[in-house]
């Protein structure tokens, strides 16, 4: 039983125009029967049929026995009537291309009958009951209008349908096939609900048990028609020959029989031929063969149809089991796809050209992507860094060392020890002509097992080193060898032949060496240029010699005499010795110092000096700083103590300064002790503790190590000048973006504009496709197929649109990018050891995902604000 309460729908509510269509409509249905709404167009009966099957929607309650909508839901309307609703409409609303058999297998399939055993019992017992199982091969287009409907009236029966929907269901029928397919429904409706809106008075007064007359939306009136009706056919293309006057005449050609109507008179002329067995006809009057018209011919008299001519139709359903059969989702996905592909493919020219432009959205979005994944991906294997190093990052305000100087006199920070740049080069000798060698740009720095994240070897001792482990497989790498294999092996580093003595991680092309080998090498880098500055005679002079005065050290002459302290105070003769390995012969004379050479030496502390026999003393006021830690051997310190002040240095004995001296560019440093011996480090520098080199060359800020017990409280004072303490590493990457947000930008833009290009483009070709889909959407959606169906459809259409265009355009620019970045790197990298262009591939696949997401959320619009109608607007709109 449908129970309707109170339901009202209008059309253009609030306009001028408004029209109260279902006015305050309530009525109760039976659970069986064929009820007729009647009334002239326009006066709702239609409407009222759509909102009680579930095709609209109006203001109001509609039950169906204990199923009750008090407001229109889709998702639970469409899995209700699917189920229990069956449609005949005026038009049929079949799937016109595909065959009988399958518009009944696919209204199955909407119910979610997928057993093919059940289907094919099912259509074979529904298309016999209406006379069209013989022709269940055939395309649907190619049937008749009378055929058609049939079938779609076996669709109605195919499942459990508790009510049938038959608006206007002979509208588009002669006569002949308006009595079958109204016998049909009249049958059905012994077992099941049949709600029929028809124009046709006659039709209604004998096949309805009730009939309701409705006028502006309003049921003015309802009559229960008696079993004792009887139809009067008015079909005139059938003859009744027992109705008809007949006349017999028998000619010599056999036998001529006339029939006529009593009204009907017929003067003509016939002349008829004979030849060779054939039999010729005219006549002053048109003639039609019976066998080239529509003419029925029934050799008895004509009867009025009675209802108990009709009622003895019995469609059986309660051998219908609902087997849901192997849902199969992959088989039903691949079909989905097949079928999106080959209407893909079935288009014309002018989508073919939309094609086109889709697959050139798809390279400006791989276009973008590749911008992108040049911006924010960067190689560092260039680099050096550590994540245990730190540095300070200038976010905008002016650094300066005075914040350094004040924390390291307030005790915040104990010491600093900075790195400095260095060239390593690793090489392997395979064969006489043939090897490998690697160059890196290295930041060299004191060793800290607390600071430092050893992987495998030991701590460095004098002459060794710990590198990092990606230098070192990079190699391996080049030569098919464990890096294992380069433990212990011999390196040349600062033209010092060093041991690797272990490997680090968590850096990159880093350098660690012990306290002496630091000082040595920074020496080493400031000293390649450096001239030596002296005094002697209170005049300032320079040389590319060191000089000792011969009195302060003790040598042994084996060659030669010693120099003579008298010869200079007598006639200013200089005299000097030579170390016995450097070429020079007795007798020479050295340029820079006008003096010559009576002897050569050697040294107890091997050092390479020159000793002159006139009294000669350092220079500092043009000296650079090396940083010394105070448990080096590299000085014996034999005067005073080690530097540990922010301002104070360790000078040479040579030197005219004394301890408690202020030396230096502005006499800045003062002298906290003399040493005496100098092993490897030249004594034109100033000796200094780590954080004062540190202070002094802040402007290079490779990194450092810090300690204190306050360091907080000064990373904090940096923070205060918008300075950040960062690891190297993350100070990398944070320049490396920043340097990048351009290219970031314009990625923003051609993203932007290709989303926006993309959207429109998508839009219209999926509503170009939806509008030459939308009489299957119609069809499907009035059967109870559900929005959910529809989009999955369409997104298996995307799907293939996408993959076909878009994704082959972004593709090709991608491997187009992909060649040019092999092709520059490969030369940047060999003759400046950087990668220009980069390619992410985590990135480039995330663009294909974008890809996809930009064509599915705009090629799905046009079908989401379709599915926002009801079924019946649809169908209203679209006029299927």
């Amino acid at each position: 039983m449908i129970k309707v309460n109170e339901l009202n729908k209008y059309y253009n509510k609030g306009k001028s125009s408004e029209i109260h269509v279902i006015n305050n409509t309530s009525l109760e249905l039976p659970s069986t029967g064929l009820i007729t709404f009647l009334g002239h167009s326009g006066s709702g009966k239609t409407t009222l049929l759509n909102v009680i099957g579930g095709l609209d929607k109006a203001k109001g309650v509609i039950s169906y026995d204990n199923v009750s909508f008090n407001r229109y839901n889709p998702t639970k309307l469409d899995k209700f009537r699917s189920a229990n609703i069956g449609y005949v409409f005026q038009n049929y609303n079949l799937l016109l291309e595909e065959t009988v058999y399958d518009n009944l297998r696919i209204a199955l399939e909407l119910i979610g009958i997928t057993d093919l055993e059940e289907q094919q019992k099912r259509i074979e017992h529904s298309l016999k009951a209406v006379g069209m199982y013989k022709y269940r091969k055939k395309i649907a287009s190619f049937l008749s209008g009378g055929q058609q409907q049939r079938v779609s009236i076996a669709r109605a029966l195919i499942k459990k349908s508790k009510v049938i929907i038959a608006d206007e269901p002979t509208g588009n029928l002669d006569s002949k096939n308006t009595l079958e397919v109204m016998n049909i429904l009249r049958k059905i409706s012994k077992q099941s609900l049949v709600l029929l809106v028809t124009h046709e008075v006659n039709v209604a007064n004998f096949y309805s048990d009730i009939i309701y007359e409705l006028k502006d939306g309003s049921i003015i009136d309802k009559r229960i028609v008696s079993d004792n009706e009887t139809f009067k056919d008015n079909d005139d293309s059938t003859v009744y020959l027992k109705d008809l006057n007949q006349n017999e005449f028998n000619t010599e050609l056999g036998n001529i029989t006339i029939h006529s109507y009593d009204n009907e008179e017929l003067k003509a002329d016939f002349h008829l031929i004979i030849k060779n067995g054939t039999i010729y006809l005219s006549s002053n009057k048109p003639v039609k063969l019976l066998e080239q018209s529509n003419l029925n011919v029934i050799d008895e008299h004509k009867k009025d149809i009675k209802r108990e001519d009709i009622d003895s139709f019995n469609y059986d359903t309660s051998w219908f089991n609902d087997t849901k059969g192997n849902k199969k989702v992959f088989f039903k996905f691949l079909r989905r796809i097949s079928n999106s592909f080959i209407s893909f493919r079935a288009v014309g020219k002018k989508q073919k050209f939309l094609y086109i432009c889709l697959m050139f959205i798809g390279a400006l979005i791989g276009l973008s992507f590749c911008i992108l994944s040049n911006a924010v991906s960067f190689d560092l294997s260039h680099y050096s860094y550590s994540n245990n190093i730190e540095c300070i990052y200038n976010k905008g305000g002016y650094y300066t060392k005075t914040e350094f100087e004040k924390a390291i006199k307030e005790g915040k920070i104990d010491s600093v020890t900075p790195c400095f740049n260095g060239s390593l080069t690793l090489s392997d000798q395979i064969t006489y002509n043939y090897g490998q060698r690697c160059s890196f740009s290295v930041d060299e720095i004191v060793y800290r097992s607390d600071k430092v994240d050893l992987i495998m070897g030991n701590e460095p001792n004098d002459g060794e080193i710990v590198i990092s482990y990606n230098m070192i497989s990079e190699l391996a790498s080049k030569l098919n060898k464990n890096a294992k294999e380069y433990l212990g092996t011999k390196i040349t580093y600062k033209d010092r032949e060093r041991i690797i003595s272990g490997f680090s991680k968590n850096d990159n092309c880093m350098v660690y060496v012990n306290n002496n080998d630091y000082s040595k090498d920074v020496a080493w880098d400031f000293s390649q240029d450096v001239w030596f500055y002296f005094i002697y005679n209170s005049n300032a002079f320079v040389s590319k010699y060191e000089l000792r005065y011969y009195e302060n050290n003790n040598y042994e002459i084996v060659e030669g005499r010693d120099v003579d302290k008298e010869a200079y105070l007598l006639n200013y003769s200089r005299e000097v010795l030579v170390p016995m390995d450097w070429g020079f012969d007795i007798g020479d004379t050295i340029s820079d110092l006008y003096a010559t050479v009576v002897g050569k030496y050697k040294s107890s502390d091997d050092s390479q000096a020159l000793y002159v026999n006139f009294e000669v003393k350092y220079d500092y006021s043009e000296a650079g700083l090396i940083p010394i830690f105070e448990d080096t051997n590299l000085l014996n310190i034999c005067e005073g103590s080690f530097p540990k002040g922010q301002d104070e240095v360790l000078v040479s004995v040579y030197s005219n300064y004394k301890v408690g001296d202020y030396v230096g560019r502005n006499q800045k440093y003062k002298v906290s002790g003399l040493y005496s011996d100098c092993k490897d480090l030249t004594k034109q520098f100033l000796f200094c503790n780590p954080s004062t080199y540190f202070v002094e060359k802040t402007e290079k800020n490779n990194g450092f190590f810090i300690d204190g017990e306050s360091v907080d409280e000064f990373t904090q004072s940096l923070a205060n000048q918008e300075l950040e303490l960062l690891s190297t590493y993350d100070r990398l990457v944070k320049e490396t973006k920043i340097n990048r947000k351009d290219s970031i930008k314009y990625f923003v833009y051609i993203f932007l504009g290709t989303t926006a290009v993309s959207a429109i483009f998508v839009y219209f070709v999926m509503r170009s496709k939806m509008l030459s889909d939308i009489y299957n959407i119609g069809v499907y959606r009035s059967l109870g197929a559900s929005r959910k169906r529809i989009d999955l459809k369409y997104l298996s259409d995307i799907f293939i649109l996408t993959t076909f265009t878009g994704l082959i355009g972004y593709s090709l620019t991608v491997l187009f990018y992909y060649a040019e970045e092999r092709m520059i790197n490969s030369f940047t990298n060999s003759v400046a050891q950087v990668r220009i262009l980069m390619l992410n591939f985590g990135l480039v696949g995330l663009g294909v995902v974008v890809l996809y997401l930009i064509m599915f959320i705009f090629g799905m619009l046009p079908i989401i604000f379709l599915q926002t109608k009801t079924p019946s607007e649809i169908i209203a709109k679209y006029d299927i």
